[in-house]
């Protein structure tokens, strides 16, 4: 946390009507302290990229031996103090098959919200293409684990897919960029709106009377770019929805 705007952004944050951050480093929620400052400056909900439950495949998605002790122990201190938290799972081809498991896992560990963002195709991940799969091949996992939130009374949002490919659990679709998020890094500062990572991008078929066509982003270029649009179908009005989140305004993502 000694990067600016970092240490700026943190006693101001009640002023500018923050009202949650996100963690991308796991490990320094791990550290108690940086857990009191943070309350201190008036966040509400933290999130927490946990990108999978598993410590071999969650080691060597963050590039990082030995880091899995220290996202669990940032999780535990979070839980253990009562503060709001939002664990964020990543969907890669690897790891979307144990969806459902990673929300159980979750839930033992008295997690309360997820996200689940699909994996893209962007800056440092650009090249690894088999990381990346169809939406279709997915979804059914996804789906799978929605439906095990709701029976463990875990609120899940999917992040990225399009509601037209969620059927009708496309109550549970967000959409990141409609929230007031900014992005601070190391190297930027942006609307989350804007990022490499929101659905920028509507097709043919969207435009074909899709019922959710007036809230939905759209795709990915990145995404779009990978398999085409073929998977896409237009909803016609009246088609049955379950789920659905309410939406945390105002938030922060610090990326640390």
């Amino acid at each position: 946390a000694k990067r600016e705007p970092l240490p700026r952004l943190i006693p101001v944050g009640p002023l500018a009507g923050l009202v949650a951050w996100y963690a991308l480093t796991a490990a320094l929620l791990a550290v108690g302290i940086w857990l009191m400052v943070r309350s201190a400056a008036g966040a509400t909900l933290f999130h927490v990229s946990i990108h999978t439950h598993l410590e071999a495949a969650y080691d060597r998605m963050v590039r990082t031996a030995g880091a899995y002790p220290l996202m669990v122990a940032g999780i535990r201190n979070l839980v253990a103090r009562g503060l709001r938290l939002r664990a964020d799972v990543i969907i890669t081809r690897e790891t979307y098959p144990r969806l459902p498991d990673a929300v159980r896992w979750l839930a033992a560990e008295g997690v309360r919200r997820v996200d689940f963002w699909y994996v893209s195709l962007t800056d440092g991940n650009r090249g690894n293409v088999e990381s990346l799969p169809r939406m279709s091949e997915a979804v059914p996992a996804l789906r799978e684990a929605l439906a095990t939130a709701r029976a463990l009374g875990v609120e899940a949002r999917s992040l990225h897919v399009p509601r037209c490919l969620l059927g009708e659990d496309a109550g549970h679709a967000h959409d990141p960029g409609a929230d007031r998020v900014r992005v601070v890094t190391p190297d930027a500062v942006f609307d989350l709106d804007r990022s490499k990572l929101a659905g920028r991008v509507h097709v043919a078929t969207c435009e074909a009377g899709c019922v959710h066509r007036p809230v939905c982003p759209g795709v990915r270029p990145d995404y779009l770019e990978r398999y085409g649009d073929r998977e896409l179908v237009a909803v016609p009005a009246g088609a049955p929805t379950q789920g659905g989140s309410g939406v945390d305004r105002v938030e922060v993502l610090l990326e640390v």
